[in-house]
Formats: C-alpha cells, structure tokens, sequence
C-alpha cells in the first residue's frame, strides 16, 4: 500500500522525485518472480487483480515519465496521469481491508 501511496499523493515527488517513488514500486513489485510471491492465500481475488493492473500500467507507462521533482512538471505528462490514476484505483482496492498488522505478521 506504501508505493501506491507515494505514487497517488503528490507529494512524494516533491520530496524525492518521480525516478525514486517508481523506483520504490519496483522494490515491492518487479517481474514474474515478485508477482508470484503475491498469492491469492495472502491476498484477495480483487487485490491480486488490482496488484497485475497496475503493472500493465508501470510497464506502459514509466518510461515515459519525466525526471522530476516537482508535480508541476507533470502537469501535462499523461503517462504520469495515467500512473496516479492506476495507483488511486488499486488504493481503493487495498482500502477496503486496510493493512495487515505488521506487529502480529511478524511474529
């Protein structure tokens, strides 16, 4: 939920730029193997799909994005739009569980 938090806020290009919150998707989320790990035993039908979907949309779109550290240079980048409206989309996916307790996760 983090990466798609950063990547739909607005904010956090502001502070660290576009290169590094895209980055930060990929950390989570990067190729087949990272998207096997993301099973339904973990998480919904629904958040599986929204998890794929925005891939398709990273995949299309990040190459496209400039490097940047301010929104107002996105203004007018429709593969950023497209991006953040991706992001929002499967935030309201994930919301609808809220995050998994970390504490009891890990232990």
């Amino acid at each position: 939920m983090e990466s798609l938090e950063m990547l739909s806020d607005g904010v956090s290009v502001d502070e660290i730029g576009t290169a590094e919150v895209i980055n930060i998707w990929y950390d989570y989320v990067d190729g087949e193997e990272r998207l096997s790990f993301f099973r339904e035993a973990v998480f919904t039908e629904q958040e599986l799909a929204s998890i794929n979907e925005m891939m398709e949309v990273m995949e299309a779109n990040c190459e496209s994005v400039p490097c940047t550290w301010t929104q107002r240079d996105l203004a007018f980048c429709e593969a950023w739009s497209n991006i953040v409206f991706a992001a929002n989309k499967a935030l309201l996916v994930f919301e609808k569980r809220g995050r998994f307790d970390e504490d009891r996760e890990c232990t």
